[in-house]
């Protein structure tokens, strides 16, 4: 049992410590909400909430009260903690410019954009993998709002045309623009419109994209027709969703890709299996891998020409991963235009990278045009037997993920120990030995206690899909409004 009525917080104690978390800073004297506490008319949890409530979204996705400098913390704060959740590592594949110049263009914040609209704009949690929108966040520049933070880029790109040469190397983009000249390039102009804004984040919005005339595109590739090529590369968007919320974002995908330029997906040889696992990792708290070895003992195949095929080790975490990489088959990481290295390169324009999404086609044999077919295939926590099932492309294996009780445990485990700092573990608790120590046995009675808290949280974050309401039942409990959390004292 958590937290005896002696060693609970006083309700000033309460509403002080959720401003620190929230705030990052100590209450002023002058504070109104605290004021109210002290004169008893609002509880400290209470109060809590009414400070959480002050950096809530309008219906155009703008915080309510811009001009006050806690609700603008406050909201940085927690999208600062929604962006600890994806890792660090950014793919540099390909072009380092051609990455930042689409970072003008693709908010680089998309997937905690995702999270942190979630709770302050009142969407569904499972919207997070189950939106198909593209988010830029609202930002301010004060009084520097009316500048332009960067001057208007061109961009040029090469269209899909017979004739043309091969432009998988610099040597012949240079060439093949010195060669046809602006006859075969086709140039355009970023409004500052759409770039991305900079300054502090006052919201969230969907937003459109912007369209690029033509990118290059890999018109080397045998199995490529010349038709499903000039669908493929022309009017390509910079930024699209692909279905499934963070996992369809084309920044989540560009940031954990680990497909050079111009790779074309095939079989299992070449999938973006990097990008499979951090959504497991990032959103699922999974520490792959999950499967066991006996759940994947028939799918080895010791005369595979693959050799992670031929290990059942190797299959525990590849018969997870593989299979949802399989829904990102037909992207292709593709390039608008050459690199900035030559005296022409004024009249080039800046490169910048994007998805080329290459359309089904039956007839192909080519496995980045066929039929998306995905598998969600993985353990969850405490599980004594895999899940699996097969969900097709992103908008399935996100819609799936919204059945996960494993989501909303994650979200659980990371906001309880963002308010009281304890690390709580998901997986199955076993019970401490019958010689083991004191410690021992109290350790595994305060994890239990704080595992069964948040698997409630959890269990009630799923039926409600409210964030708010998440933070309200961590806020309500015992192990937050005690002053010894985490601790022998706190066992009775």
């Amino acid at each position: 049992m958590l937290a005896s009525a002696q060693t609970n917080l006083s309700e000033e104690e309460i509403y002080d410590r959720c401003y620190l978390r929230m705030v990052r800073a100590v209450p002023p004297d002058t504070d109104p909400i605290m004021l109210r506490v002290q004169q008893k008319k609002i509880t400290g949890a209470a109060a809590c909430m009414e400070l959480l409530d002050s950096a809530l979204f309008k219906e155009d996705g703008s915080l309510k009260n811009p001009s006050n400098a806690a609700t603008k913390a406050i909201l940085r704060t927690f999208h600062d903690f929604h962006g600890s959740w994806f890792q660090s590592r950014i793919s540099q594949v390909g072009l380092a410019q051609a990455f930042l110049t689409n970072a003008l263009l693709a908010d680089q914040e998309e997937p905690s954009l995702f999270i942190t609209r979630a709770l302050f704009g009142g969407h569904r949690y499972d919207s997070i993998v189950t939106s198909n929108e593209v988010l830029q966040g609202i930002r301010s520049r004060g009084n520097k709002a009316n500048l332009s933070p960067f001057k208007s880029q061109r961009l040029i790109s090469y269209p899909v045309r017979p004739g043309l040469p091969d432009f998988s190397s610099l040597i012949n983009l240079v060439v093949a623009h010195n060669r046809f000249g602006t006859s075969t390039t086709i140039a355009t102009t970023i409004p500052d419109s759409q770039l991305v804004p900079v300054g502090e984040l006052v919201g969230v919005r969907p937003t459109t994209t912007f369209i690029i005339p033509a990118v290059r595109s890999s018109a080397a590739h045998k199995l490529i027709t010349a038709a499903d090529l000039e669908r493929a590369a022309l009017n390509v968007p910079v930024s699209v969703n692909h279905g499934g919320g963070i996992i369809g974002s084309s920044t989540f995908i560009m940031q954990n890709a680990n497909l050079d330029l111009d790779i074309i997906p095939r079989d299992e040889t070449y999938i973006n299996r990097v990008t499979a696992a951090r959504a497991f990792e990032d959103l699922l708290c999974h520490n792959l891998p999950t499967l066991t070895e006996a759940d994947v003992e028939n799918l080895v195949d010791p005369k595979s020409p693959l050799t992670f095929q031929q290990s059942a080790s190797c299959m525990q975490c590849h018969a997870q991963i593989d299979p949802f990489a399989h829904g990102y088959r037909n992207l292709v990481l593709s390039l608008s235009a050459a690199f900035l290295t030559s005296p022409s390169s004024n009249t080039v324009g800046l490169p910048i990278q994007t998805f080329v999404k290459l359309p089904v086609n039956s007839e192909s044999t080519l496995f980045a045009q066929k039929k998306p077919e995905a598998t969600l295939h993985f353990r969850n926590f405490r599980s004594a037997k895999p899940s699996k099932v097969v969900v097709g492309n992103l908008q399935g294996l996100g819609a799936n993920l919204a059945l996960s009780q494993d989501l909303y445990e994650c979200a659980a485990k990371r906001y309880y120990k963002f308010f009281t700092g304890i690390e709580v573990p998901l997986n199955e608790l076993m019970p401490p030995p019958a010689n083991a120590s004191k410690e021992s046995v109290v350790k595994h009675q305060l994890d239990s206690a704080h595992q069964k808290s948040v698997l409630e949280f959890a269990k009630a974050l799923k039926e409600k899909q409210s964030l708010r309401g998440l933070i309200k039942d961590i806020i309500s409990s015992s192990a937050f409004k005690s002053r010894h959390f985490n601790s022998m004292q706190e066992v009775q």
